[in-house]
């Protein structure tokens, strides 16, 4: 098993106390002196080392998604500013339950690890199964983690269930600006409902001991001061609820008009590296449709295959999805995310990051070996 090790020359990196040197990246615990030896020396260059971990990496991505994404329904009960679902021309439904059974038997096989049910465009608490569903999942015992983000409009008196259901981590997006801000950031009257049914969320957890890690992110106009809310009533730490004041324009869709007062865009900066959505993990409509990007492409532009002609499997390993990933590497961004604020270097996403750890320690991104790590994208990207 690899392990991480200090490396004894910090002083002479300048980078006293960091787990590892700056200037060489992570080594193996046996080699580190050594490597840290022959760098500082100018014998070895870490490139070809970097471009040959790299390469490998990829393909463990390529092997086996991080996470899947499953859409129980893209029906929603809110009509949020700042989302595009006034957009969206999909077909609304519910997808059935052996559909989804067998989505994550596949899952299963392919040992995916993580299970996100939150839609591109909707609420999780709009399908009428999402109990059993979350209980079944849990029931295959194969997921690290079961989660998604809900409004919580729709949660009515099915606390102790949803709490009770094996659901691991739940984001409640909401506005506790009051009752008119409500209404004008999420198009709906529903603010009381939603506060009580947050309560109610809340009291089940603690009462359970709190088996569901609940975080609150709220949508809020920006410097609004949180003591003139209701937010000390609420039974939660105040370090599990955080305020967005940076959004995204959901591919062009939303303009800063649609946005909370004060709140900005974010800048998706350079696009040099592939996108992480492209490689954490597939995201499957209700329809059995599957796309590439579980954030922001509400129409599955992206799309790659149907669970319904194919398997996971042949969909995650086919030709299509090989020819948009190498074009990523060769600089030809889709059309659909050239204009993306959500874009997210594969090297920055905290999940790509945390299973990157797992696996090598030569892992690492510095201005020095960027261009090694290129070359290893397009060279995996053609190999594959």
């Amino acid at each position: 098993m690899l392990r991480f090790f200090r490396c004894r020359h910090y002083p002479e990196c300048g980078k006293k106390g960091d787990p590892y040197c700056e200037n060489h990246g992570r080594y193996y615990g046996a080699k580190i002196d050594a490597w840290c030896k022959m760098e500082k020396e100018g014998k070895k260059d870490t490139r070809p080392r970097v471009r040959k971990a790299h390469m490998a990496f990829l393909k463990d991505l390529d092997e086996r998604p991080l996470r899947i994404n499953v859409e129980p329904t893209n029906i929603c009960n809110a009509n949020c500013s700042f989302c595009a679902k006034k957009y969206m021309k999909r077909k609304l439904g519910v997808m059935d339950f052996d559909t989804y059974k067998d989505i994550l038997r596949q899952a299963k096989d392919m040992r995916i690890p993580q299970l996100k049910l939150t839609p591109l465009i909707g609420d999780p608490l709009m399908d009428p199964m999402i109990i059993d569903k979350i209980m079944y999942a849990k029931s295959l015992k194969c997921f690290e983690k079961i989660y998604f983000v809900t409004n919580l409009i729709n949660l009515q008196d099915s606390a102790e269930a949803l709490i009770k259901s094996g659901i691991d981590d739940i984001t409640v997006s909401t506005c506790l600006q009051g009752r008119e801000d409500y209404r004008r950031i999420y198009g709906v009257d529903a603010y009381d409902k939603m506060l009580t049914n947050l309560k109610a969320l809340l009291d089940a957890n603690n009462r359970h001991g709190k088996p569901v890690e609940i975080k609150v992110s709220l949508r809020h106009d920006a410097g609004f001061d949180l003591k003139k809310t209701c937010i000390d009533e609420l039974p939660i730490e105040r370090d599990r609820i955080d305020v967005m004041e940076i959004y995204d324009n959901w591919g062009g869709s939303i303009s800063q008009k649609d946005l909370p007062s004060g709140t900005s865009f974010r800048d998706p900066g350079d696009m040099r590296i592939p996108c992480s959505q492209i490689y954490t993990g597939p995201y499957v409509s209700h329809t059995g449709d599957v796309g590439v990007c579980r954030c922001r492409d509400y129409e599955l532009v992206l799309k790659i295959g149907n669970i319904r002609e194919q398997s996971l499997k042949d969909i995650w390993h086919g030709e299509k999805f090989r020819r948009l990933k190498q074009a990523w590497w060769d600089g030809n961004i889709p059309p659909f995310c050239r204009n993306c604020y959500t874009y997210d270097s594969l090297y920055k996403n905290t999940l790509v990051i945390q299973h990157a750890r797992s696996k090598d320690p030569l892992l690492k991104i510095e201005r020095g070996i960027r261009r090694a790590i290129i070359d290893a994208g397009k060279a995996a990207g053609k190999e594959l």
